[in-house]
């Protein structure tokens, strides 16, 4: 219990310290015209608080406090919804992790920990991808303001990296490995707070350069923590159990693009609009998913066309067997 408690005091204080930094860096950012205009072309329309940002260049406290909030208020609050969701699938398995590892059943561990990996994937990947493409749609929705809009549309890869970071630490747990995983989060945070203060004060980039930062973090620990898993419990992901959720979300791409605006056509409520083009988005995604899989049909086919051309090999050396004791 110490250990976790001191990682969980530790990571706290860190994010107190990212919090701290981004809002320093975004008071530090030096606009050119040019940039200030491209930076206005965004936000001036949500709020008058950069009135001023072409003759001073620069942000004024309120304005900064307001971009920091307009990302951690609005962005990172339905970014979280389903990484909370997620979670619970990540303490969920730590008992029967746990408990193969008592009975020293290493197969049972892996199987378990390959498919809890599947279940994260399956859900986090389409939920990436509806916030990429309808985080306009999904802010205005509940709370009607879409002034984050490009926050959430550029934060939604970083979900995929926490959710699966989430799961690995919860395996690692599970086995009494503790300072592996913090030490791997620590040098993840060190890059988020150089990322802040190197990107932010980008004039192009102000706090999108806080997100990429948190992206290039959460994608360190995510692929550190699988490399790590792998060493400890030789736990092995295909490239087809990896990129099938990703294939999968490339026609429910296509479908929330191309069905939203229809729907709004058909349907007069907001609400009703985008609950049916997510349906269907998800419903392409459901197909595709169960088609590529490796217990999708496709590979059911693969098998059942596999054990046909054994069945017939088998059936051909016996008749050749035959034929041969006939001869003799």
């Amino acid at each position: 219990a110490v250990p976790l408690s001191v990682c969980a005091v530790t990571m706290s204080l860190l994010s107190m310290v990212d919090v701290a930094t981004v809002r320093n860096s975004l008071l530090r950012v030096n606009f050119t015209k040019e940039s200030a205009e491209y930076f206005l072309l965004q936000y001036s329309s949500y709020t008058d608080l950069f009135d001023g940002l072409l003759d001073e260049l620069k942000f004024s406290e309120q304005g900064a406090r307001w971009l920091w909030g307009a990302y951690s208020g609005y962005a990172l609050t339905v970014f979280h919804l389903p990484i909370g969701m997620i979670a619970t699938l990540c303490v969920s398995i730590l008992p029967v992790i746990a408990g193969n590892l008592a009975k020293k059943n290493m197969a049972a561990v892996r199987k378990c920990s390959l498919y809890a990996a599947d279940a994260t994937l399956f859900a986090a990947v389409p939920a990436a991808v509806l916030f990429f493409v309808s985080s306009g749609d999904i802010l205005k929705l509940l709370f009607n303001n879409s002034a984050s809009e490009k926050m959430l549309a550029l934060v939604s890869p970083c979900l995929i990296f926490i959710c699966m970071s989430q799961l690995f630490s919860a395996i690692f747990n599970a086995a009494g490995k503790v300072y592996e995983p913090f030490f791997i989060q620590l040098i993840g945070m060190a890059i988020k707070l150089l990322g802040n203060i190197v990107l932010v004060k980008n004039p192009y980039l102000n706090i999108s350069g806080a997100i990429i930062s948190s992206c290039l973090a959460y994608g360190f620990i995510c692929f550190a923590q699988g490399v790590f898993l792998r060493k400890t419990f030789d736990i092995r992901f295909t490239k087809k159990r990896i990129l099938t959720p990703f294939v999968s979300a490339v026609p429910m791409y296509f479908v929330l693009e191309l069905t939203y605006q229809p729907m709004c056509c058909i349907f007069s409520n907001d609400i009703v609009s985008f609950g049916a083009s997510a349906f269907a988005a998800g419903v392409a995604y459901l197909l595709t998913y169960s088609l590529f899989s490796e217990s999708g049909f496709l590979t059911f086919l693969k098998k059942a066309g596999h054990s046909f051309k054994v069945e017939e090999d088998v059936a051909v050396l016996g008749k050749y067997r035959r034929v041969s004791i006939c001869t003799c």
